[in-house]
């Protein structure tokens, strides 16, 4: 079957002999040759991906050679502009990227499957960049067979329903197993690359933040209800305090130093003693016996106030902030005291986690569609009496209407309307932003995206929603404030063509554009990947 496949390719007749070998196959026989099959693809493409690996690093150990794209040609670029220090600064100040993880509900691959995808690479990295004696080579081939039996003898997929949960967690396997760790990493490799070809000495800014659809892509996806929007905040949450709490614990058993062989700040002294007393902690609990180890003590504490974070009982972190200047502290200290070297290998990249995932670990995006939005648009505005059958008005006039009602403070809804399902649903997944930022934080959510986008009508009216819902206010006739960010997504030809006259129409406006003048406020320059 697999040297016809390969043959078919140049001769079309070896189709006729592959469908005689199907039309032999029992049932037995044909679920063992799909499975041969898959699994077949899933170690060919894990071997592809370590091969590009390997050639991608063999390639780096020749300084002259630039992989397009890659940290060292992007700062050879920057090199020949020939920038300030200052001026390169500013420019890093001004990137965020944002890679946003897609929702996809029908994908059903298991998490065991998926581990095992994972060690099957890294011991085939294990092989192909290290020198090993015969015997430690024959270790790992075994390893690597031993994974492909498991995975012949395992359920690629669920034989049970997959939930919302099912697939928010499959989603995490990659920013918990892959993207948590590497992420120091890309820092490290960037600082190298800047500093070798432009001499830049200072620390590289938060550039990478991660986004998800996951628990709060709404089109098309009947299952993702609030509840399910809100547990999947909770799991994001949950997850990264417990990536942070495993890894609070490796740093406890390496960060040795003791005052008695260096010092140590008075601040760091002073927030011990602080913490000590919050807390409660006892002079005879085993991680504290050893007095003069005060950045053990300090780490012990940061680990029991994370744990309290989790529950939100007793002295913990409101918010990540938080977390970071107890870090600071402990980071100044031993800059002040010979540690540069133990804080770039140890307390940098707990830092640069923290930094980037916060205690929300991916910022949540709400995705809805155009057409659901439109209906609850036209009864909203039909149910108070300000305009009836707007959805058969033109464009111009319904942009017009939008724009005074948007600026206009006074609410068009209030709590005893009775509006229908969808409407509600809308009114609630934009106030869903809202319960996010109070309730897990400021950055865990603010994207609104409206697929099958169209009109400028379209965007205009989620930012009228989201001033009835609190999201948006209004003073003198101006937006003063936005915890929204409204996203359209043009899908089709049709919306792509479209988009151009949708985007400079949209930007002349003058309530998107006290929008704008609002959000100028904060620096950064959004990259959105999807």
């Amino acid at each position: 079957m697999r040297s016809l496949t390969k043959e078919l390719r140049s001769k079309p007749e070896t189709k006729r002999n592959i469908k005689q070998i199907v039309s032999k196959l029992n049932l037995s026989q044909s679920h063992n040759v799909i499975k041969a099959f898959a699994i077949y693809f899933i170690l060919v493409n894990a071997a592809d991906e370590v091969h590009k690996i390997v050639i991608d690093k063999i390639r780096q150990t020749n300084s002259q050679y630039s992989l397009q794209g890659s940290f060292r040609q992007s700062a050879k670029n920057l090199k020949s502009l020939k920038l300030t220090t200052d001026q390169l600064e500013e420019i890093l100040k001004q990137i965020e990227i944002i890679p946003v993880f897609t929702a996809h509900p029908t994908e059903a691959t298991r998490q065991t499957i998926l581990r095992k995808v994972l060690r099957i690479s890294k011991l085939l990295l294990e092989k192909e960049l290290s020198f090993l004696p015969e015997n430690d080579e024959k270790e790992i081939k075994d390893k690597i067979k031993t994974e492909i039996t498991l995975l012949w003898q395992s359920n690629e997929i669920r034989f049970s329903k997959i939930t919302v949960e099912d697939e928010v967690m499959r989603g995490l396997f990659f920013f918990k197993n892959v993207i948590y760790n590497i992420l120091p990493k890309v820092y490290n490799n960037l600082e190298y690359e800047l500093s070798k070809s432009l001499n830049y000495k200072n620390e590289i800014p938060a550039l990478l933040k991660f986004g998800s659809w996951i628990g709060g892509d709404r089109d098309g996806h009947p299952y993702v209800s609030i509840d399910v929007t809100k547990k999947t905040f909770q799991i994001h949450r949950r997850e990264i305090i417990n990536l942070y709490l495993s890894e609070l614990s490796n740093i406890y058993e390496f960060l040795s130093s003791s005052s008695y062989q260096k010092d140590i700040s008075q601040k760091l002294k002073n927030r011990v003693k602080q913490n000590e007393t919050k807390l409660k902690l006892g002079k005879d609990d085993n991680k504290l016996r050893e007095p003069t180890e005060y950045y053990r003590a300090h780490l012990y504490q940061i680990y029991n106030k994370l744990s309290n974070t989790l529950s939100g009982s007793g002295t913990h972190y409101k918010t990540s902030k938080e977390l970071l200047n107890e870090l600071d502290i402990m980071k100044n200290s031993l800059l002040q005291n010979d540690g540069e070297v133990i804080v770039d290998n140890w307390i940098n990249p707990f830092y640069r986690k923290v930094e980037t995932f916060g205690f929300h670990f991916v910022k949540l995006d709400v995705r809805q569609n155009a057409k659901l939005i439109r209906d609850a648009m036209s009864e909203l505005l039909s149910t108070t009496g300000a305009v009836k059958h707007f959805e058969d008005l033109p464009e111009e006039e319904k942009i017009e209407i939008l724009q005074k009602e948007i600026v206009n403070i006074r609410p068009l809804s209030n709590p005893y309307l009775d509006f229908s399902e969808n409407t509600n649903k809308i009114l609630s997944e934009i106030k869903i932003i809202e319960w996010g930022i109070q309730n897990i934080s400021p950055e865990s959510i603010s994207d609104y995206i409206i697929s099958n986008c169209e009109n400028v009508s379209d965007i205009l009216s989620i930012l009228l929603l989201a001033k009835e819902t609190g999201l948006v206010k209004v003073s003198k006739g101006k937006i003063i404030e936005s915890k929204i960010d409204i996203l359209p997504l043009f899908e089709t030809i049709g919306d792509l063509r479209n988009s151009k006259s949708v985007m400079s129409k949209l930007f002349s406006l003058s309530a998107y554009k006290d929008q704008l003048e609002t959000k100028r406020k904060n620096p950064k320059n959004h990259a959105r990947l999807f």
